[in-house]
């Protein structure tokens, strides 16, 4: 069941600075006690001077293309800088998607030459912290600190713009984070109905990803793969680099040559075309339990950023703001927005709200009515938006952070010095006509389209009376992601059956040979346990004895908290937790799910992959952390589907992945394998993770591996209550 957004009466973005969320860390970043400038002209009322302009830049464009703008305030002693580059979503590939958000954390993560925790204190140093977001064109790398910081400060900026080392440790809290994230908005029908309306406006362009990514590619990328985005996209040629503060204009510029003179490359061209709708209505339909009522998201083009009906068509969205927070707001639509994004190339506007599933198609026609209804106004109520927007315009540019973010999103748009110094002027000179002009091209022309969540049985005949309807489920990605040969479940032609048992000799082999692995008759693993339970980590120690196929005990003490479950034979018990001494027969899904650990260790899935039962196939090569690894699929007639990823070089296994089931529904469990030593006659992990749909639950470290100890299968009868366990020291 998916819940229905929170009540809320956000209205459009209608100023540049929110709309382009170029305001990072500004003044709150500085040290603590310092407080921002006052405005420098704070208007005393809703009045605004026609003629009133924001302070120009100093400029000046490095031999490289990165544009440098200095803004000077001695009125406190204070810098803000931000270094924009372009490289967000749009240049992402769907393999991707995700990419430039995870890069854009990882910036102030360690660098070369600093790591996290140095490059955090030399900031604290200068009184500030550095902060980084993506978005769909660009990142935006942001700092405050002392004036008397400067050199640190744009120092600590081209360090982590230029060289972060975005290694595999540091990237995968982040990546822990971010699917946290994806997979409380899979269950949200607003959020899902906003990135599905953001795709299907911008069709297969990368510009379209959701600005984290989905589940499946976040999940996929690896270190290098950001490593390889950061190379291909944080380029100077089309970056921007702002100042603003107590400064002076030629040493700020002397640094920007010291610290991003050398900074070379170009980056590439997204290619990202306008949206362009069909003569009908497109309606994706997400099949969703929403409790009664559906989620809608209409979808309409916009102009590009530039475009002279850009502004009169915000002016039109605050319009909408201001009817659905008085008397004329729309019944039927709980919680109506309209959001409007712009580009270089084109835009969007974005109307949502929700309504009973019963009222949907009624819903639809009044959210459209009121949208083409926006062109029609008064002079007086142009009047009124337009003294709003131009004073709202104002009151952002009244601090250095306002006029660094509007600068930037005035100039990465392709915008000019004029524009910029027009920004709050340009309200005055929009006229009824313009907006009846700007609403007639882009609202009321046919086609576009419409996001709905909701049930699928309920709502699919009424909406196909309104145009062509797709069903997609709530777990869809809005991204077309491409099948990895791991995912890939079609019938494996001859080659890929041969060059799959190639492999899989050649991984036996690598592990100490076939008769070797026969010749394990139980083993006994002691070391570290580390369990990841609804976010929190629980460190502890275990020993587990194994005598294969049907006898297996382990004991674990975390936080202080012993437990013993042993399976033997058909049966099974549990003792510790909260029973104290008290020895309990294991309950049927505890059995499995022991049977389960017993066949999931390293040495079961490598003799099931080899079993001479089982078809192997080549699926061909993937992407592993920071290796291109050889993927085998192996069906076991008993055991299911595995997937083997073997390192190209040495043919050891590096992970595999199995299928099992849990609470009568098949899941994914990836083992990951590491620190391999070899023990007697065999290479053996003492490492692993384990991931159970991509979610980490539990990372082994082994400290002892005894092999063939002569393990009795009395070791696991159940005990008398309060008496030692045999085999548990």
């Amino acid at each position: 069941m998916i819940p229905q957004r929170a009540n809320s009466n956000r209205g459009s973005v209608v100023t540049e600075t929110r709309a382009m969320g170029l305001v990072l860390v500004l003044f709150g970043a500085l040290a603590p006690g310092v407080a921002p400038a006052a405005p420098a002209k704070a208007p005393a009322t809703a009045s605004v001077a026609s003629n009133w302009r924001p302070p120009a830049p100093v400029l000046r464009t490095l031999d490289n293309g990165l544009t440098v703008a200095v803004f000077v305030d001695h009125r406190l002693p204070v810098v803000q800088v931000q270094l924009v580059v372009p490289a967000g979503t749009d240049q992402e590939s769907n393999l991707e998607s995700g990419a430039a958000h995870l890069v854009a954390e990882g910036l102030t993560l360690g660098t070369i030459t600093r790591s996290s925790e140095n490059f955090a204190a030399e900031a604290a140093r200068i009184g500030g912290r550095f902060g980084a977001t993506a978005s769909r064109e660009y990142v935006a790398l942001s700092g405050g600190f002392l004036a008397s910081g400067l050199s640190a400060g744009v120092e600590l900026l081209a360090d982590a713009a230029r060289q972060p080392t975005l290694l595999e440790e540091q990237i995968e809290s982040v990546k822990d984070r971010v699917l946290g994230n994806l997979v409380r908005a899979r269950g949200d029908a607003s959020a899902l109905s906003h990135d599905h309306a953001r795709a299907l406006g911008w069709g297969a362009q990368a510009v379209g990803h959701p600005d984290q990514g989905v589940i499946r590619t976040v999940e996929r990328l690896s270190a290098a793969q950001l490593r390889d985005f950061h190379r291909r996209c944080y380029r100077p040629d089309r970056a921007l680099l702002a100042v603003a503060g107590d400064v002076d204009p030629a040493e700020v510029f002397r640094l920007a040559e010291e610290h991003f003179g050398s900074w070379a490359g170009r980056s590439p061209d997204p290619g990202t075309i306008a949206p362009a709708p069909g003569e009908k209505l497109r309606i994706r339909l997400i099949d969703a339990d929403t409790r009664g009522n559906a989620e809608l998201a209409m979808v309409l083009p916009g102009p590009a950023h530039r475009d002279a009906d850009a502004a009169p068509l915000m002016l039109a969205a605050a319009r909408f703001e201001e009817q659905q927070r008085g008397a004329a707001r729309l019944r039927s639509v709980a919680s109506p927005r309209l959001d409007y994004e712009r580009s270089r190339v084109g835009g969007l506007t974005v109307v949502t709200g929700s309504t009973a599933v019963d009222s949907v198609p009624r819903a639809i026609r009044a959210l459209r009515s009121v949208i083409q209804s926006l062109g029609t106004t008064t002079e007086s109520d142009v009047r009124a938006l337009r003294e709003r927007l131009r004073g709202e315009s104002q009151m952002a540019l009244d601090t250095p952070g306002g006029w660094i973010a509007q600068w930037a999103a005035t100039r990465v748009h392709g915008g000019t010095e004029a524009e910029y110094s027009a920004s709050v002027e340009r309200w005055s000179r929009i006229g009824t006509e313009d907006v009846r002009r700007a609403v007639d091209k882009w609202w009321k022309r046919p086609g576009g389209w419409l996001v709905v969540v909701g049930p699928a049985a309920r709502l699919r005949a009424p909406l196909e009376a309104l145009g062509v309807v797709e069903v997609v489920s709530a777990d869809e990605p809005t991204v077309g992601v491409p099948t990895l040969p791991s995912e890939n479940l079609a019938p494996p032609s001859p080659g890929e059956l041969a060059e799959g048992r190639r492999l899989i000799t050649e991984a036996v082999a690598a592990h100490g040979g076939r008769s070797a692995l026969e010749r394990i008759k139980d083993t006994i693993l002691e070391g570290s346990i580390r369990l990841a339970l609804d976010g929190d980590q629980q460190l502890g120690t275990f020993r587990e004895v194994r005598l294969p196929p049907d006898h297996y005990l382990q004991a674990t003490l975390v936080q202080n908290v012993p437990v013993h479950q042993a399976l033997d034979g058909t049966s099974g018990w549990l003792r510790g937790g909260g029973l104290g001494d008290s020895v309990l027969t294991a309950p049927e899904p505890m059995l499995a799910e022991m049977r389960a650990n017993q066949r999931g260790d390293f040495l079961s899935i490598l003799r099931a992959c080899s079993d001479p039962a089982a078809r192997t196939a080549g699926r061909g090569k993937e992407h592993f952390g920071a290796l291109e690894v050889d993927v085998v699929e192996v069906i076991h007639p008993e055991r299911g589907r595995f997937v083997l990823f073997l390192d190209g070089g040495n043919h050891r296994v590096l992970a595999a992945d199995e299928t099992r089931t849990y609470e009568g529904q098949s899941v994914i469990v990836r083992h990951r394998y590491g620190d391999l030593r070899k023990t007697g006659d065999v290479t053996w992990p003492y490492y692993e993770d384990r991931s159970v749909q991509g979610e980490l639950v539990l990372v082994l470290q082994l400290s002892s591996l005894r092999i063939n100890s002569g393990v009795d299968a009395s070791v696991f009868a159940r005990p008398r209550s309060g008496t030692r366990i045999s085999g548990i020291r």
